[in-house]
C-alpha cells in the first residue's frame, strides 16, 4: 500500500510539473542592464505585492515570450467592392487597381479557384464551386508584398 501511494505522488508530482501555462496580456516588455532585469507585462489577474523598506515588487504569472492574438487590419488597396455577397453565380469586383491576381480558397485553405483582374469591374464566375465559406485573397502584381483578404459566402 504504501508503495502504491508512492508512485501515485510521484507521478502526480511529475504530471503537474509538466503543465506549463500560458498568460494572455494587454502589453508587455524586457529590460536588461548591467546590474539588473527588468520584465513585466499588463492586463494580469493574479498579482502579489512585496514591500521591504524602500523597494516594492510586484510579481504575477509571467512569460519570456509573447503570443499575439490579433492582427491589425491593413488596408493595401484604397477602393475595393465585392458583391453580392452572398453570391449563387458570380461575384463582381470593382476597385481602382487593375493589376491583381485572385485566389479563392476553401475553408481549409485549399485554392480552387484563382486568376487575374485586369479591368475596374470584373465578374468571376463561382457557379461551379460547392456551397460554403470561402476565402478571396487579392494581391497586387506590382507592388510586392500587398494583399487584401475577403470572407466570400456562396449558395
Amino acid at each position: 500500500m504504501k508503495r502504491l501511494i508512492f508512485y501515485l505522488s510521484v507521478v502526480l508530482l511529475i504530471g503537474h510539473g509538466a503543465k506549463a501555462q500560458q498568460v494572455v496580456t494587454t502589453a508587455g516588455e524586457y529590460f536588461e542592464g548591467e546590474n539588473a532585469s527588468l520584465s513585466w507585462t499588463m492586463g494580469e489577474l493574479i498579482t502579489a505585492t512585496f514591500t521591504e523598506g524602500a523597494n516594492q515588487l510586484t510579481q504575477g504569472q509571467q512569460q519570456t515570450s509573447f503570443y499575439f492574438t490579433g492582427i491589425d487590419d491593413v488596408l493595401y488597396f484604397s477602393s475595393i467592392q465585392l458583391y453580392p455577397n452572398p453570391t449563387i453565380d458570380y461575384l463582381t469586383i470593382e476597385t481602382d487597381e487593375t493589376n491583381l491576381t485572385y485566389a479563392l480558397s476553401n475553408s481549409i485553405g485549399q485554392i480552387v479557384q484563382n486568376g487575374e483582374i485586369s479591368q475596374k469591374s470584373q465578374n468571376i464566375d463561382v457557379s461551379s464551386i460547392a456551397d460554403g465559406i470561402y476565402f478571396i485573397t487579392l494581391t497586387s502584381k506590382t507592388q510586392s508584398n500587398q494583399s487584401q483578404v475577403f470572407k466570400l459566402i456562396k449558395q
